[in-house]
């Protein structure tokens, strides 16, 4: 309340909210330990759930590029029935693990996804890590700036193939992918047949302009796209199944996915 020589010239009514807010920051004010920004772009700014391409509750989903789980606690919190993640990054999978750890539902991979198992470098950011952002050196992404006073470190890689079979992934309602390039390493012809049949939604953050590449696959497979364009080659793709049936493609017998 305001007043000027005896007269009231405002006055501000208000009345206070008791109900406890119930959003992704809520459970991380003490320890701040996490880059917030993700969360933010998931649960604010929507970026995974566009064009028609959400997730649902009861969803078996894949997180390629789990950085430090804020598509993991999105998933939480829409009640998908499975997590599959997969982040190279140790300090990620162990700040994942501390927050999600408890959760029965989520399978934990730490490999970055590669065009061969086996082992490479991770380049991280200077600016960056503790968090993502980090590339193999087989990947393009980002400026070479982005990296030159950053670290890096040894970790193991994994072809989407394999990653499949050795989570018996036998099909995916939603597939996440942000890995800072590797993304030209899971669309290509050895894994067509898995997602003609046995991949429903796709979401995923592009990194260089091989999108164009990745859009071709996913229409020739009969997938419905969407493009949002960013900028230096960066931005989102989102996909959509209409074949999706939940079948089990045929492999190998002895690589033959198991259903869950």
């Amino acid at each position: 309340m305001f007043e000027l020589e005896g007269k009231k010239i405002l006055e501000q009514q208000y009345w206070i909210n008791m109900t406890p807010p119930s959003h992704a920051f809520v459970d991380f004010c003490c320890d701040q330990d996490l880059e917030l920004y993700s969360y933010y772009e998931i649960f604010f700014d929507n970026v995974y759930s566009r064009y028609g391409v959400a997730l649902e509750e009861n969803d078996i989903v894949v997180d390629i590029g789990s950085n430090q789980g804020a598509f993991i606690k999105y998933a939480l919190s829409n009640n998908a029935s499975a997590i599959i993640s997969c982040e190279p990054n140790p300090y990620c999978v162990d700040t994942i693990k501390k927050y999600y750890g408890q959760h029965t539902n989520i399978q934990f991979n730490q490999y970055a996804i590669a065009d061969k198992n086996g082992k490479t470098l991770l380049q991280i950011g200077s600016d960056s890590e503790k968090t993502g952002g980090g590339k193999i050196v087989e990947a393009q992404a980002n400026t070479p700036e982005y990296y030159a006073d950053g670290t890096t470190i040894e970790v193991e890689t994994i072809t989407f193939k394999d990653f499949l079979h050795k989570n018996t992934i036998a099909y995916i309602d939603f597939l996440k992918v942000d890995c800072e390039g590797s993304e030209v390493f899971i669309f290509i012809e050895e894994n067509t047949a898995f997602f003609r049949m046995n991949v429903h939604k796709i979401a995923l953050e592009f990194h260089n302009e091989k999108k164009d590449d990745i859009t071709k696959f996913l229409r020739d497979a009969g997938y419905e796209v969407h493009v949002d364009h960013g900028e230096n080659h960066v931005g989102m793709l989102y996909a959509k199944n209409p074949h999706f049936t939940k079948e089990i493609v045929v492999y190998p017998p002895e690589k033959a996915p198991v259903r869950t």
